[in-house]
């Protein structure tokens, strides 16, 4: 989820939840913007971009789980350490998804893995390696900000 303030490092000091805060931490300081946050700021708008551009990420209806399509995918899938099985515990701080984009007429497959761990995890994505005969493009492999304070 990308929430104002995001493109150009808003952190609200860390507080996650301050809607009922009417003072500094919830103000957005639109200074921001032009303090050298150039390389985050085209980082969300690429994103941004990346989201228009496929339908199958922002469509109307919930995606199943099943090959409804008869196409070798479902519409999504969870992958974790073990691909096409996702570990969909409170604990687990790692998820790929893949979208399949036959079901928003595309012929993309799109993976994202999702690391919210502060250390680096292991999602496996070798069946989808296989299946998609090794065609595969990083759009964001990762990405590394660093705010000087």
């Amino acid at each position: 989820m990308i929430l104002a303030g995001d493109e150009f490092c808003n952190s609200q000091l860390g507080n996650n939840n301050p809607y009922c805060l009417d003072n500094e931490i919830s103000w957005l300081d639109w200074k921001g913007y032009k303090s050298g946050n150039s390389e985050m700021f085209r980082f969300v708008k690429d994103l941004i971009a990346f989201r228009k551009k496929h339908k199958i990420l922002h469509m109307g209806q919930e995606l199943s789980m099943t090959d409804s399509l008869s196409c070798g995918f479902p519409g999504i899938s969870y992958h974790s350490s073990s691909a096409w099985y996702g570990e969909l515990d409170g604990q687990n701080r790692k998820i790929g998804v893949m979208y399949c984009g036959k079901y928003a007429d595309e012929d993309e497959l799109i993976y994202i893995a999702y690391n919210m761990h502060w250390m680096w995890l292991w999602i496996r994505v070798r069946a989808f390696w296989k299946r998609t005969n090794g065609v595969c493009c990083r759009t964001a492999d990762r990405y590394r900000y660093r705010q000087g304070r």
